[in-house]
């Protein structure tokens, strides 16, 4: 839903001096959600052949009712391999900590003691990358299985042989440039906010902060928009340390001031 002029949310806490909010389209973030995106799309092309191997190599042992086949070959797919993404994007993530750490610093134009703060955002950035990564290719392998079923069930009650099936997974959604652009997108949001709010933390400056919904909101977010909580508060509805809330989300946290 997007918001009209009619819609009434809470006042937004204005920066002191006329502070800008973080770019979230800056040229160092952009680079490094580009290096994200690559990394995630080679991977998936290549998983597309292993995968699709998998599941032929499944169909074949099998022969009984439709829906017991599909659920066989779904469970029978070996995703372990797909923990060697972990080091590829691992240091990606950290780098988007430092950078969000960076601009945030910035854009609340401190000039006493940033290298310190600045180490510390780094160190809170070294464990969230390790857990965020371990997280989200987790998160890959389980919505790729979910992903395949409509392909392999369509395949199998069309009668397609085992090469238009391999040929079917492949063009599917699930190993597609797309999905590895929304899937950059969305964890560079995440852990360039999550580097603004640890920077927030270490400054001494912030005490609160406040949920702004981006251009051409859903239902969902609308309702957080305008809603301030105490900075190590979560959101309500879900919404955790902060934006996004889902895939492609584009809203945005802004700080609250102790002076405000």
């Amino acid at each position: 839903m997007v918001c009209g002029p009619a819609c009434e949310h809470p006042p937004i806490f204005k920066l002191a001096g006329n502070r800008k909010m973080v770019d979230r389209e800056r040229p160092r973030l952009r680079r490094l959600r580009l290096k994200l995106r690559m990394v995630v799309k080679a991977f998936l092309k290549a998983q597309a052949l292993k995968i699709a191997a998998q599941v032929v190599a499944a169909r074949e042992s099998l022969g009984k009712s439709l829906d017991d086949d599909l659920r066989r070959i779904l469970e029978s797919l070996d995703f372990e391999e797909w923990r060697e993404l972990l080091d590829k994007i691992e240091p990606l993530l950290q780098q988007i900590i430092k950078e969000g750490g960076a601009a945030a610093l910035a854009q609340l134009r401190l000039t006493s003691n940033v290298k310190d703060m600045l180490a510390l955002v780094n160190e809170f950035g070294v464990k969230y990358a390790e857990r965020a990564a371990a997280e989200l290719v987790k998160n890959i392998s389980e919505a790729t299985r979910n992903m395949i079923r409509v392909d392999v069930r369509d395949a199998m009650q069309n009668g397609e042989s085992n090469d238009e099936l391999a040929s079917r997974l492949q063009r599917g959604y699930a190993f597609s440039p797309e999905r590895a652009e929304m899937i950059a997108r969305t964890e560079t949001a995440k852990a360039d906010v999550e580097g603004n709010i640890e920077a927030y933390r270490r400054s001494g400056v912030v005490s609160g902060k406040q949920w702004i919904t981006g251009a051409g909101c859903c239902d969902l977010c609308d309702e957080l928009d305008g809603t301030v909580v105490e900075l190590g508060d979560d959101f309500p509805n879900d919404g955790g340390n902060g934006p996004p809330l889902h895939p492609n989300c584009r809203c945005d946290v802004l700080p609250v001031l102790i002076e405000d």
